[in-house]
């Protein structure tokens, strides 16, 4: 159990409690990342997968024997005393840059005014998704991001509501594609961006509490972004009920 609570810490533990993270360019941690960090490891082919990638917004913390198990898989001799490295998604901020040709493109109009969007960083080579079928008559516009083939963060936009026009008719049918039955709240139990909420993080039998802020809007089952106020960091977790969001390792 007290294993599975210093994992837990180690995802969503104050930024002062973990070194600074190497970003990664792919969904692979690589023998060529490890050397970066711990020379020793230069000797192994650079391409020699060793661990998966954390997912974005999630940080990959290998501790002291994690890297020793590595070193005796690989003949290496370590120094005896080893500091924890930490990796991370290499990621820019999402900006109107890339979302503007995207909603114009779905949209097939040129004149989309942007109010506001999810403020997160998106990893490099990401693809930006936003189906018309998902556009509010109130502008309130769900995507997601996709990126190593099946990995999904979903992100939002708030644009200026358009005139219903050709470019506004799903299929051509006449009748206005929006969902005017939802609005900008998703209604039942549901969490907002900019909600303080409240996550439970779940590891075998460990269990630990703390409060968050959303970044992204969701509904109960929904995967949302928080952030934690503490030390910035970007996690996914499902909406459980008003304000409250769980994590499952």
């Amino acid at each position: 159990m007290r294993t599975q609570l210093l994992f837990a810490l180690a995802v969503f533990a104050p930024r002062g409690l973990l070194l600074g993270c190497a970003a990664l360019e792919a969904d692979q941690i690589h023998a060529r990342d490890l050397a970066a960090v711990v020379s020793e490891f230069s000797s192994v082919d650079p391409e020699t997968i060793v661990a998966p990638a954390p997912v974005a917004g999630v940080t990959r913390v290998m501790r002291s024997g994690e890297l020793l198990s590595l070193a005796k898989r690989f003949r290496l001799s370590l120094p005896a005393v080893l500091s924890e490295i930490c990796f991370e998604r290499a990621a820019e901020p999402l900006t109107e840059v890339h979302l503007q040709p995207v909603l114009e493109q779905s949209l097939g109009v040129s004149d989309v005014e942007i109010l506001d969007f999810s403020h997160l960083r998106i990893p490099h080579n990401a693809v930006l998704e936003f189906p018309r079928s998902s556009l509010l008559s109130s502008g309130y516009w769900r995507g997601r991001v996709v990126y190593d083939g099946n990995r999904v963060v979903p992100v939002w936009v708030k644009i200026k509501p358009l005139t219903a026009g050709p470019a506004m008719v799903n299929g051509g049918d006449k009748a206005d594609h929006f969902d005017k039955t939802r609005g900008d709240k998703t209604g039942g139990d549901a969490v907002d961006r900019g909600d303080r909420v409240e996550v439970e993080v779940q590891s075998g039998p460990a269990r630990l509490s703390f409060e968050a802020h959303a970044e992204t809007t969701g509904r109960a089952g929904d995967s949302i972004l928080v952030r934690n106020p503490e030390n910035g960091r970007l996690f996914q977790a499902r909406v459980v009920g008003k304000g409250k969001v769980l994590v499952q390792r």
